[in-house]
């Protein structure tokens, strides 16, 4: 039995072990044109290590001549390294990491810089960019490498050379071209574990020497890493394929032309979170301690759909109801048994126990085009195209199964007593099911006979994230090639993106709940919008920008680079927050769709603009102790724009801030680039110190996540190797060192909103289940008990009592109307709710940040392999290749504390090739992850409603198999 909580600490021993044995970075990579075929024989004809073609300034470049920290792979290095996707490809490169997000997203992140905002309208520190095209909302989570020429990945501010400002870096996939060179083609099928199926093909055809056409492709198909245990079924599958045409034409020696469409597809059970950990809290206030993290569930008492369907909520929010009411409710707060006590919850990451079957559906279409025109003194490049991409995913929201609920008879017939003539038992139950409602934007659910399911005599839970986007987007650049010591760069570029998305959280608790507090309410017995959701109608990003570059020679080791951004950025918003409890009018029973007028559209705007740059001086001398080098420093100005928060319900949240500021860096830079020892040793040094502004941080209050803005300081060392001591022996290693510094931020912790504190008291409220804080204002004072209790005997609710994990006290109770209290009869103390306009939003107490790590930023990361190329006959060769990745301790949030911690993981992989026939077939054997490693690379933490249990993303299980393939050309 594996657990998460006790993830492979032998990886580092296993890989200090292997030090001989070290990991590629890239930097054995074939040269430019490479179209990933593998080598017929071992290429020990080879003197030295080959050099790489790059286009990281826009222009064709050995990548020991670019002055920008940079790591490239070609189509080759792909299939040796066996990287198959971005989170394979971020393990080999220094201060980098990759995690899937919470909801359809990921989060990517170079030198501690990335996308941790959530927000419709935020964007990502990486800018990520195919054939040079930027790609606003790209589906890294789901893409598979395939056909490709190279991968550059670009660290630093990149704003005066790429289509769209990036304060972290920039990520380029360039797919193989069409080529004139003649009829080629490519296949292969591979087999694993997992009953896994993927197949690969290329069809490259020469018309004449002046045009060409490809054709690509990809099949993947294999059974889920994840057991579930309720039905001893295989989930988190994946079925997808993937196409891509392209042609090549060039009419005369002046013009080119390359056009490109690609369209991907997958229809599987994915699952996006792979495990939600906590340590239960018996009193059901917060849901879970906030003293660490373990495989136990939530409390299932402090989530807002017991809450909303309790005996004591019901006494207070529906009075009339009166002696119905023990009948009506599923139970009370103050139950130990919850609904998910003594439900077993699997240790092993590979386990779950979920009554919903997950599902996943997204497909991305890209169409674009690249026009080149050489003149005498300079080229003209246009990039453009058109982006269009969908994601809908499904999920158990609290993966797992809850206890029967027993009281179904008992409310039907209460139900039915309570309301006769009505029908309403019909629109919950099935029999003694339970029903729950279908997600979509009309919110008639279960009221219009829309359901999910009533085939289970327990409550089920899920959520659905849907995303929709396009965006079109071009760029015109135009680089000299003067004599003499002067020449430059000029572009201008404009993007358009429109998305629109939604996030639903559906229970059959809630379903309930709306029934009964629709019913009870005032007029003609309207209804509760019976599910949440988190809604962006539609967002509207339009940004336009004039870059350029000035390179001046001074001598032909000295070279000074200056460049200049302007940048127009607009944004608009039209989003809603429907929720549970907000009454649309509905006529009892009724199936009307809910009215544009009654969704309480917000409309917000963001409009910005700022001049970014970069100055670089690079130094390339004679030394008699190298064979090249080239020194460099350089100050670059990065610039992210602002953006809207998520809406929000401004019952709970009045006041909040609407938009959060951008935020900008200062980046100094220096490095060196060397080749030594008759070109058998490459050696390169980066170090770069950072003055990050405005630092947008993420975290969800009240159901919505809001966005805060604060400073850090960030500095590190960089250091990569190639050693290739014979021509068939190849080493190479990088190693980074990263400081991240959060300064000026105070911000409360909802997962203990008394901040350690013991003169606090913390409140579950009961009428919208988010927490407060109730604080004396005089240090010393009394702790808040009386208050709370005294309000508390008043409407029935118990007093407070200890909470574990914590040095403070907490009770169900009311928000508000403690704060009124205090008010009226002007107590010595404050209460801290929900976001109120400030900077901070506090729910709780604030904590002082400053000083603290941030998230996903490790502090140490390596890479460590070898590839040994061997020769069986004058046709037939081949490499055994190994490689191992090494991230350090890290954070999953800014907060740094013990339950934030993400240990330490190794990855080791091995691959294994036969080549035969001059290059015309191979096979292949392959292992990654050897040591079946179950490490988490990122956590979200939930909300105060749901019980804020967090959500782990981890590393994928050990796989291994064989390919055969075939070459012609």
């Amino acid at each position: 039995m594996r657990s998460i909580a006790t993830t492979t600490r032998v990886a580092l021993v296993a890989g200090v072990s292997m030090i001989g044995l070290m990991a590629s970075t890239g930097a054995w990579a074939q040269v430019e044109g490479d179209t990933g075929k593998a080598t017929a024989a071992a290429t020990t004809e080879n003197t030295g290590i080959a050099e790489i073609v790059v286009t990281a300034t826009r222009t064709a470049q050995n990548l020991q001549s670019v002055p920008v920290a940079v790591s490239a792979f070609t189509g080759a290095t792909l299939q040796e390294q066996q990287i198959t996707n971005t989170s394979k490809l971020i393990q080999s490169i220094p201060n980098t990491t990759f995690t899937k997000g919470n909801f359809t997203g990921a989060n990517l992140t170079i030198r501690g810089i990335g996308a941790p905002v959530v927000s419709g309208s935020g964007d990502t520190g990486v800018g990520i960019h195919v054939n040079d095209m930027p790609i606003v909302a790209p589906r890294l989570f789901e893409t598979e490498f395939y056909d490709m020429q190279r991968i550059e990945v670009l660290r630093g501010p990149q704003g005066t050379l790429f289509g769209r400002n990036a304060t972290a870096g920039v990520m380029n996939l360039i797919p193989n071209k069409a080529s004139t060179k003649g009829l080629e083609a490519f296949g292969e099928f591979e087999y694993g574990n997992y009953n896994s199926i993927k197949v690969t093909g290329m069809f490259n055809y020469a018309v004449n020497d002046k045009l060409a056409f490809r054709v690509a492709g990809l099949y993947v198909n294999r059974d889920g890493y994840i057991t579930n245990l309720w039905d001893d079924q295989q989930i988190d599958g994946r079925n997808s394929y993937a196409i891509r045409g392209s042609i090549h034409y060039q009419p005369t020696d002046a013009l080119t032309i390359d056009l490109m469409g690609s369209y991907f597809n997958e229809d599987s059970d994915r699952m996006r979170i792979q495990k939600q950990l906590c340590i239960r809290d018996a009193t059901a206030v917060l849901g879970c301690q906030p003293n660490g993290l373990a495989t136990q569930h939530t409390n299932g008492n402090s989530t807002l759909g017991s809450i909303l369907t309790s005996q004591e909520f019901l006494r207070i929010a529906a009075p009339g109801l009166g002696a119905a009411i023990p009948g009506l409710a599923f139970g009370s707060i103050y139950n130990p048994n919850d609904p998910f006590s003594g439900v077993p919850i699997p240790a092993d990451p590979w386990e779950t126990n979920t009554l919903y079957k997950p599902t996943y559906n997204s497909n991305e279409l890209i169409l674009m085009g690249n026009i080149e025109y050489a003149f005498e003194k300079g080229t003209l490049s246009i990039i453009g195209g058109y982006d269009q991409n969908m994601v809908d995913s499904r999920e158990d929201y609290s993966l797992t199964v809850a206890n029967v609920q027993t009281t179904i008879p008992t409310n039907i017939a209460t139900l039915n007593a309570a309301f006769p003539g009505q029908g309403k038992a019909s629109l919950n139950f099935n029999g003694t099911n339970m029903c729950t409602s279908e997600a979509n934007t009309n919110f008639v659910g279960y009221i219009g006979g829309q359901n999910y399911s009533c085939a289970f005599d327990r409550p089920l839970q899920y959520d659905r994230s849907t995303a929709y986007t396009h965006q079109w987007s071009i760029e015109a650049h135009f680089e000299s090639k003067l004599d003499g010591m002067f020449n430059f760069l000029l572009g201008a570029n404009y993007l358009s993106f429109n998305s629109s998305g939604d996030y639903f959280v559906v229970a059959s608790t809630l379903d309930y709940a709306a029934t009964l507090l629709g019913a009870a309410g005032p007029g003609p017995g309207g209804l509760a919008s019976p599910y949440f959701d988190s809604r962006v109608e539609n967002y509207d990003l339009t940004t336009y920008a004039f870059f350029g570059e000035a390179y001046l020679q001074f001598k032909d080791n000295l070279k000074l680079t200056g460049g200049l951004r302007w940048t127009s950025t607009t944004k608009d918003v039209q989003d809603y927050q429907p929720q549970p409890l907000y009454n649309y009018g509905f006529t009892a029973g009724g199936t009307q769709a809910v009215a544009a007028s009654k969704r309480q559209f917000r409309f917000a705007t963001v409009d910005e603009s700022e001049w970014t740059g970069r100055v670089v001086l690079e130094w390339t001398p004679t030394l008699n102790f190298t064979d090249s080098t080239m020194f460099y420093a350089s100050y670059s100005r990065g610039y992210k724009s602002g953006g809207i928060n998520p809406s929000f319900d401004p019952s709970v949240v009045a006041g909040a801030k609407v938009a959060y500021d951008p935020e900008f860096i200062n980046a100094y830079e220096i490095g060196m680039k060397n080749r030594l020892l008759d070109g058998t040793l490459q050696a390169n040094l980066t170090g770069f110190y950072y003055d990050y502004q405005g630092l947008q941080v993420s975290r969800i209050i009240a159901r919505s996540s809001f966005n805060d803005n604060s400073n850090a300081t960030i500095y590190g060392l960089e250091a990569e190797f190639v050693m290739q001591p014979v021509p068939a022996l190849q080493f190479t290693a990088a190693v980074s060192y990263l400081h991240t510094s959060i300064k000026d931020l105070s911000l409360s912790d909802s997962r203990d909103p008394s901040a350690g504190r013991n003169d606090v008291v913390i409140v579950k409220d009961i009428t919208n289940a988010s927490n407060c804080a109730v604080i004396p204002t005089v240090v010393g004072g009394p702790r808040g008990d009386a208050l709370v209790n005294g309000l508390n005997a008043a409407v029935g609710l118990k007093p407070v009592t200890p909470i574990g994990g914590t040095n403070t006290v907490g009770a169900f109770s009311i928000c508000s109307a403690l704060a009124n209290s205090i008010k009226a009869n002007k107590l010595p103390y404050q209460i801290i709710t929900a976001p109120n306009g400030s900077v901070s939003m506090p729910d709780g107490v604030p904590v002082n940040l400053d000083g603290n790590q941030l998230a996903q930023s490790p502090e140490f990361k390596m890479a460590l392999g070898a590839q040994y190329n061997f020769d069986v006959n004058e046709s037939m060769g081949g490499y055994f290749q190994i490689n191992y990745n090494f991230t350090g301790n890290q954070y999953g949030r800014n907060y740094n504390t013990f339950a934030d911690r993400i240990d330490s993981y190794g990855i080791l992989n091995a691959q294994v090739q036969l080549n035969g026939g001059n290059g015309k077939w191979y096979i292949r054997g392959f292992v990654q992850n050897i040591m079946d490693t179950t490490a988490v690379t990122g956590m979200y933490l939930t909300d105060a409603s749901s019980g804020l249990f967090t959500n782990v993303f981890t590393v994928d299980p050990r796989r291994y198999g064989a390919a055969i393939g075939f070459h012609f050309n």
